[in-house]
């Protein structure tokens, strides 16, 4: 089966402190560690403002910024980029540490998407964490998201049959239809399972409960204001430039490599807009939509392949399967058609925010 980008879950109410709010692409992208201002990192917070007033928040925080206010707060508001990266990979290791046991619907999405926002952060900020610590931690996080895929894939293909066709295909159908899917995820569980009292499941929890110790190196010591910038123009470069392929040749492999790139500039906003100010927050909330779209239509393409696939194991099935795939080809061929509008928009929060 394809592997499918889920959504991250919105987290539970009650979590502990060493969570990760960016763990939802939905919409919580303000987590704040509390380096900078107080709360629980689940909160949606505004972009801290020293001021009183972002609304000249620029790309170093305009007059606002905690570089220009010369308040007491001023070091807290500034980290230095090897604590922000400490206190930002701490936070998602415990996020992920959390739900690693977990294994319905909703913790494996809480766990995948962490897994997932640490290879963000371990590619966004790899010039100043060591490069054999990086190597190593990234293997072994690869290693169990890649157990998780197979399950998570069942999971969307349940939550998207089950939300776009549920009321047309009545309860009998529905029913076959998930009752392989179950079927389905009881064997991707199967290697999890395996896995879950071996020594490398251990040394991956040690790995993520050791996440807020990462070894830096190089300019670690550079205020995160000055750090930032940088590094979120080549992640928006890398996406501008992918975005061009992809509009040129709309395949999905160009398509998967816009997701990506979304993502990895959307993780680093996320982090920087309590920083850098509101207007990030706005590029991080862009992207968020752009992810969501190409998502859908990924979703909508894999979930094709895998009727196409039901309606040949089950020839009882074939007929209903047959047009749910034709169906889905529809969606998907539809869906593609709009993930360029939605790139504009990034592109115009983006300018109004840092350089081009």
């Amino acid at each position: 089966m394809s592997s499918l980008d889920p959504h991250p879950p919105r987290p539970p109410d009650a979590v502990p402190v060493t969570a990760d709010g960016g763990s939802d692409d939905a919409g919580l992208f303000g987590w704040a560690p509390a380096v900078w201002t107080a709360g629980s990192p689940w909160s949606e917070p505004k972009a801290p403002d020293p001021g009183g007033n972002d609304s000249g928040a620029s790309r170093r925080g305009g007059d606002d910024s905690a570089e220009a206010s010369g308040t007491e707060g001023e070091e807290s508001r500034d980290p230095e980029i090897g604590t922000l990266i400490r206190v930002t990979l701490g936070l998602v290791g415990g996020n992920c540490l959390a739900h690693l046991d977990a294994l319905d619907p909703e913790g494996v999405r809480h766990t995948r998407a962490g897994l997932r926002r640490i290879r963000s952060h371990l590619r966004a900020f790899r010039r100043i964490l060591d490069p054999a610590w990086v190597v190593a931690t990234r293997a072994e996080v690869s290693w169990y998201s890649s157990l998780l895929g197979p399950v998570r894939d069942v999971d969307v293909l349940a939550e998207r049959i089950g939300r776009v066709y549920g009321e047309d295909l009545g309860e009998e159908l529905l029913g076959e239809i998930f009752a392989v899917l179950e079927l389905a995820r009881e064997l991707a569980l199967a290697p999890l399972a395996v896995v879950a009292a071996g020594e490398r499941r251990r040394h991956l929890e040690r790995r993520l409960g050791g996440l807020g110790g990462v070894p830096l190196r190089g300019r670690s010591g550079e205020p995160a204001l000055g750090a930032l910038p940088p590094i979120l123009a080549r992640q928006w470069r890398d996406l501008r430039d992918a975005a061009r392929a992809a509009r040129h040749d709309p395949s999905e492999t160009n398509r998967a490599a816009v997701r990506l790139r979304t993502r990895r500039l959307r993780h680093t906003a996320e982090v920087a807009a309590p920083l850098l100010g509101s207007r990030l927050e706005k590029v991080a909330g862009a992207a968020e939509v752009l992810g969501e779209g190409l998502g859908e239509v990924h979703d909508a393409g894999a979930c094709r392949v895998w009727l196409e696939d039901l309606a040949r194991l089950r020839p009882h099935l074939g007929y209903v399967a047959g047009r749910l795939s034709m169906a889905e080809e529809k969606a998907a061929g539809e869906l593609a058609g709009d993930w360029f509008k939605d790139f504009r928009e990034v592109r115009r929060q983006w300018r109004r925010w840092g350089p081009v």
